[in-house]
C-alpha cells in the first residue's frame, strides 16, 4: 500500500490556465487552481468552510480594529528550502499592492501597510475597519511569496517562470496552452500530500473533457 501511494498520481483537465504563474499578477482565470496548490496564505478555509490558521498560529486585533498582529509558524519553508519569515509576508503584501493594485486593493480590503516586528510576528495596519480581513488573507492576493528568490530572479517575470511557494505542491514545468506539472512537497509544513504527482491538462473543449473522463485519460475535470 505504501509503495502504491508513493506512485500515486492524478490528472486534472481544466478549461483555462493562469495567465501568469506569479500569484500577485495572475488574472484569476479558471486555472488558478494550480496556484492554490503552490502557494498558501496566513489563513485558509477548512473542509467545512471555517476559517482556520494556516501559516499563522494566531492573531490579535487592536481595540480600534485597525491593527492586526499575527504570530507566524516557525516551521514553514519555501520550496527552495528557505525559511518563511515576517519579511516575506510584508514583502508579499507590498508586492501585490504594487504589481496589481486594482485586484490587491479589493482582495486585501483595507490593508494600508505591513510591518515586520520580528521573524515570527508581523503587523497589518488597515485604513478602515474590515471585519472580513481574515477572509481576504485566504484570497490569492494574500498568499506569501519568497522575497529573496523574487529579487534574485529579477521580479515578476522570473518568478512566474519558476514559481516558489510554501504550498503542498512544487512547480515542475509548464507548457503554455497544454499542461502544468506539479510534484508533492515532501517537506510541507502541514504534512506531505498522499498524491505525489499532479498533471493539469488544459482542454477547453467540454466534449473532449468528458470523453477523457470516460476513457480514463483524466481523473477530474474542473470548470467543464
Amino acid at each position: 500500500c505504501a509503495a502504491a501511494m508513493a506512485d500515486a498520481s492524478i490528472t486534472f483537465q481544466m478549461g483555462g490556465e493562469p495567465e501568469c504563474m506569479d500569484p500577485t499578477i495572475n488574472d484569476y482565470s479558471s486555472g488558478s487552481y494550480a496556484l492554490q496548490s503552490l502557494f498558501r496564505g496566513l489563513y485558509k478555509y477548512d473542509a467545512d468552510g471555517a476559517l482556520v490558521p494556516a501559516m499563522a498560529e494566531g492573531y490579535e486585533v487592536s481595540e480600534d480594529g485597525l491593527e492586526w498582529t499575527f504570530t507566524l509558524r516557525d516551521d514553514v519553508y519555501f520550496h527552495n528550502g528557505e525559511k518563511m519569515t515576517a519579511e516575506d509576508v510584508v514583502f508579499s503584501w507590498e508586492t501585490a499592492l504594487a504589481e496589481n493594485p486594482t485586484a490587491a486593493t479589493s482582495m486585501l480590503n483595507g490593508l494600508a501597510a505591513g510591518e515586520v516586528i520580528d521573524d515570527t510576528h508581523v503587523k497589518a495596519t488597515l485604513s478602515h475597519v474590515s471585519p472580513a480581513f481574515l477572509n481576504m488573507l485566504c484570497a490569492q492576493m494574500g498568499v506569501i511569496i519568497n522575497k529573496a528568490y523574487y529579487e534574485e530572479v529579477g521580479g515578476a517575470e522570473g518568478y512566474a517562470a519558476h514559481p516558489v511557494g510554501t504550498g503542498a505542491y512544487k512547480f515542475v514545468s509548464r507548457t503554455s496552452g497544454e499542461k502544468i506539472v506539479l510534484e508533492a512537497n515532501e517537506d510541507y509544513w502541514a504534512g506531505a500530500p498522499a498524491i505525489k504527482n499532479v498533471q493539469i491538462s488544459i482542454i477547453s473543449n467540454i466534449s473532449t473533457q468528458f470523453l477523457s473522463l470516460e476513457s480514463g485519460d483524466a481523473d477530474v475535470v474542473i470548470n467543464a
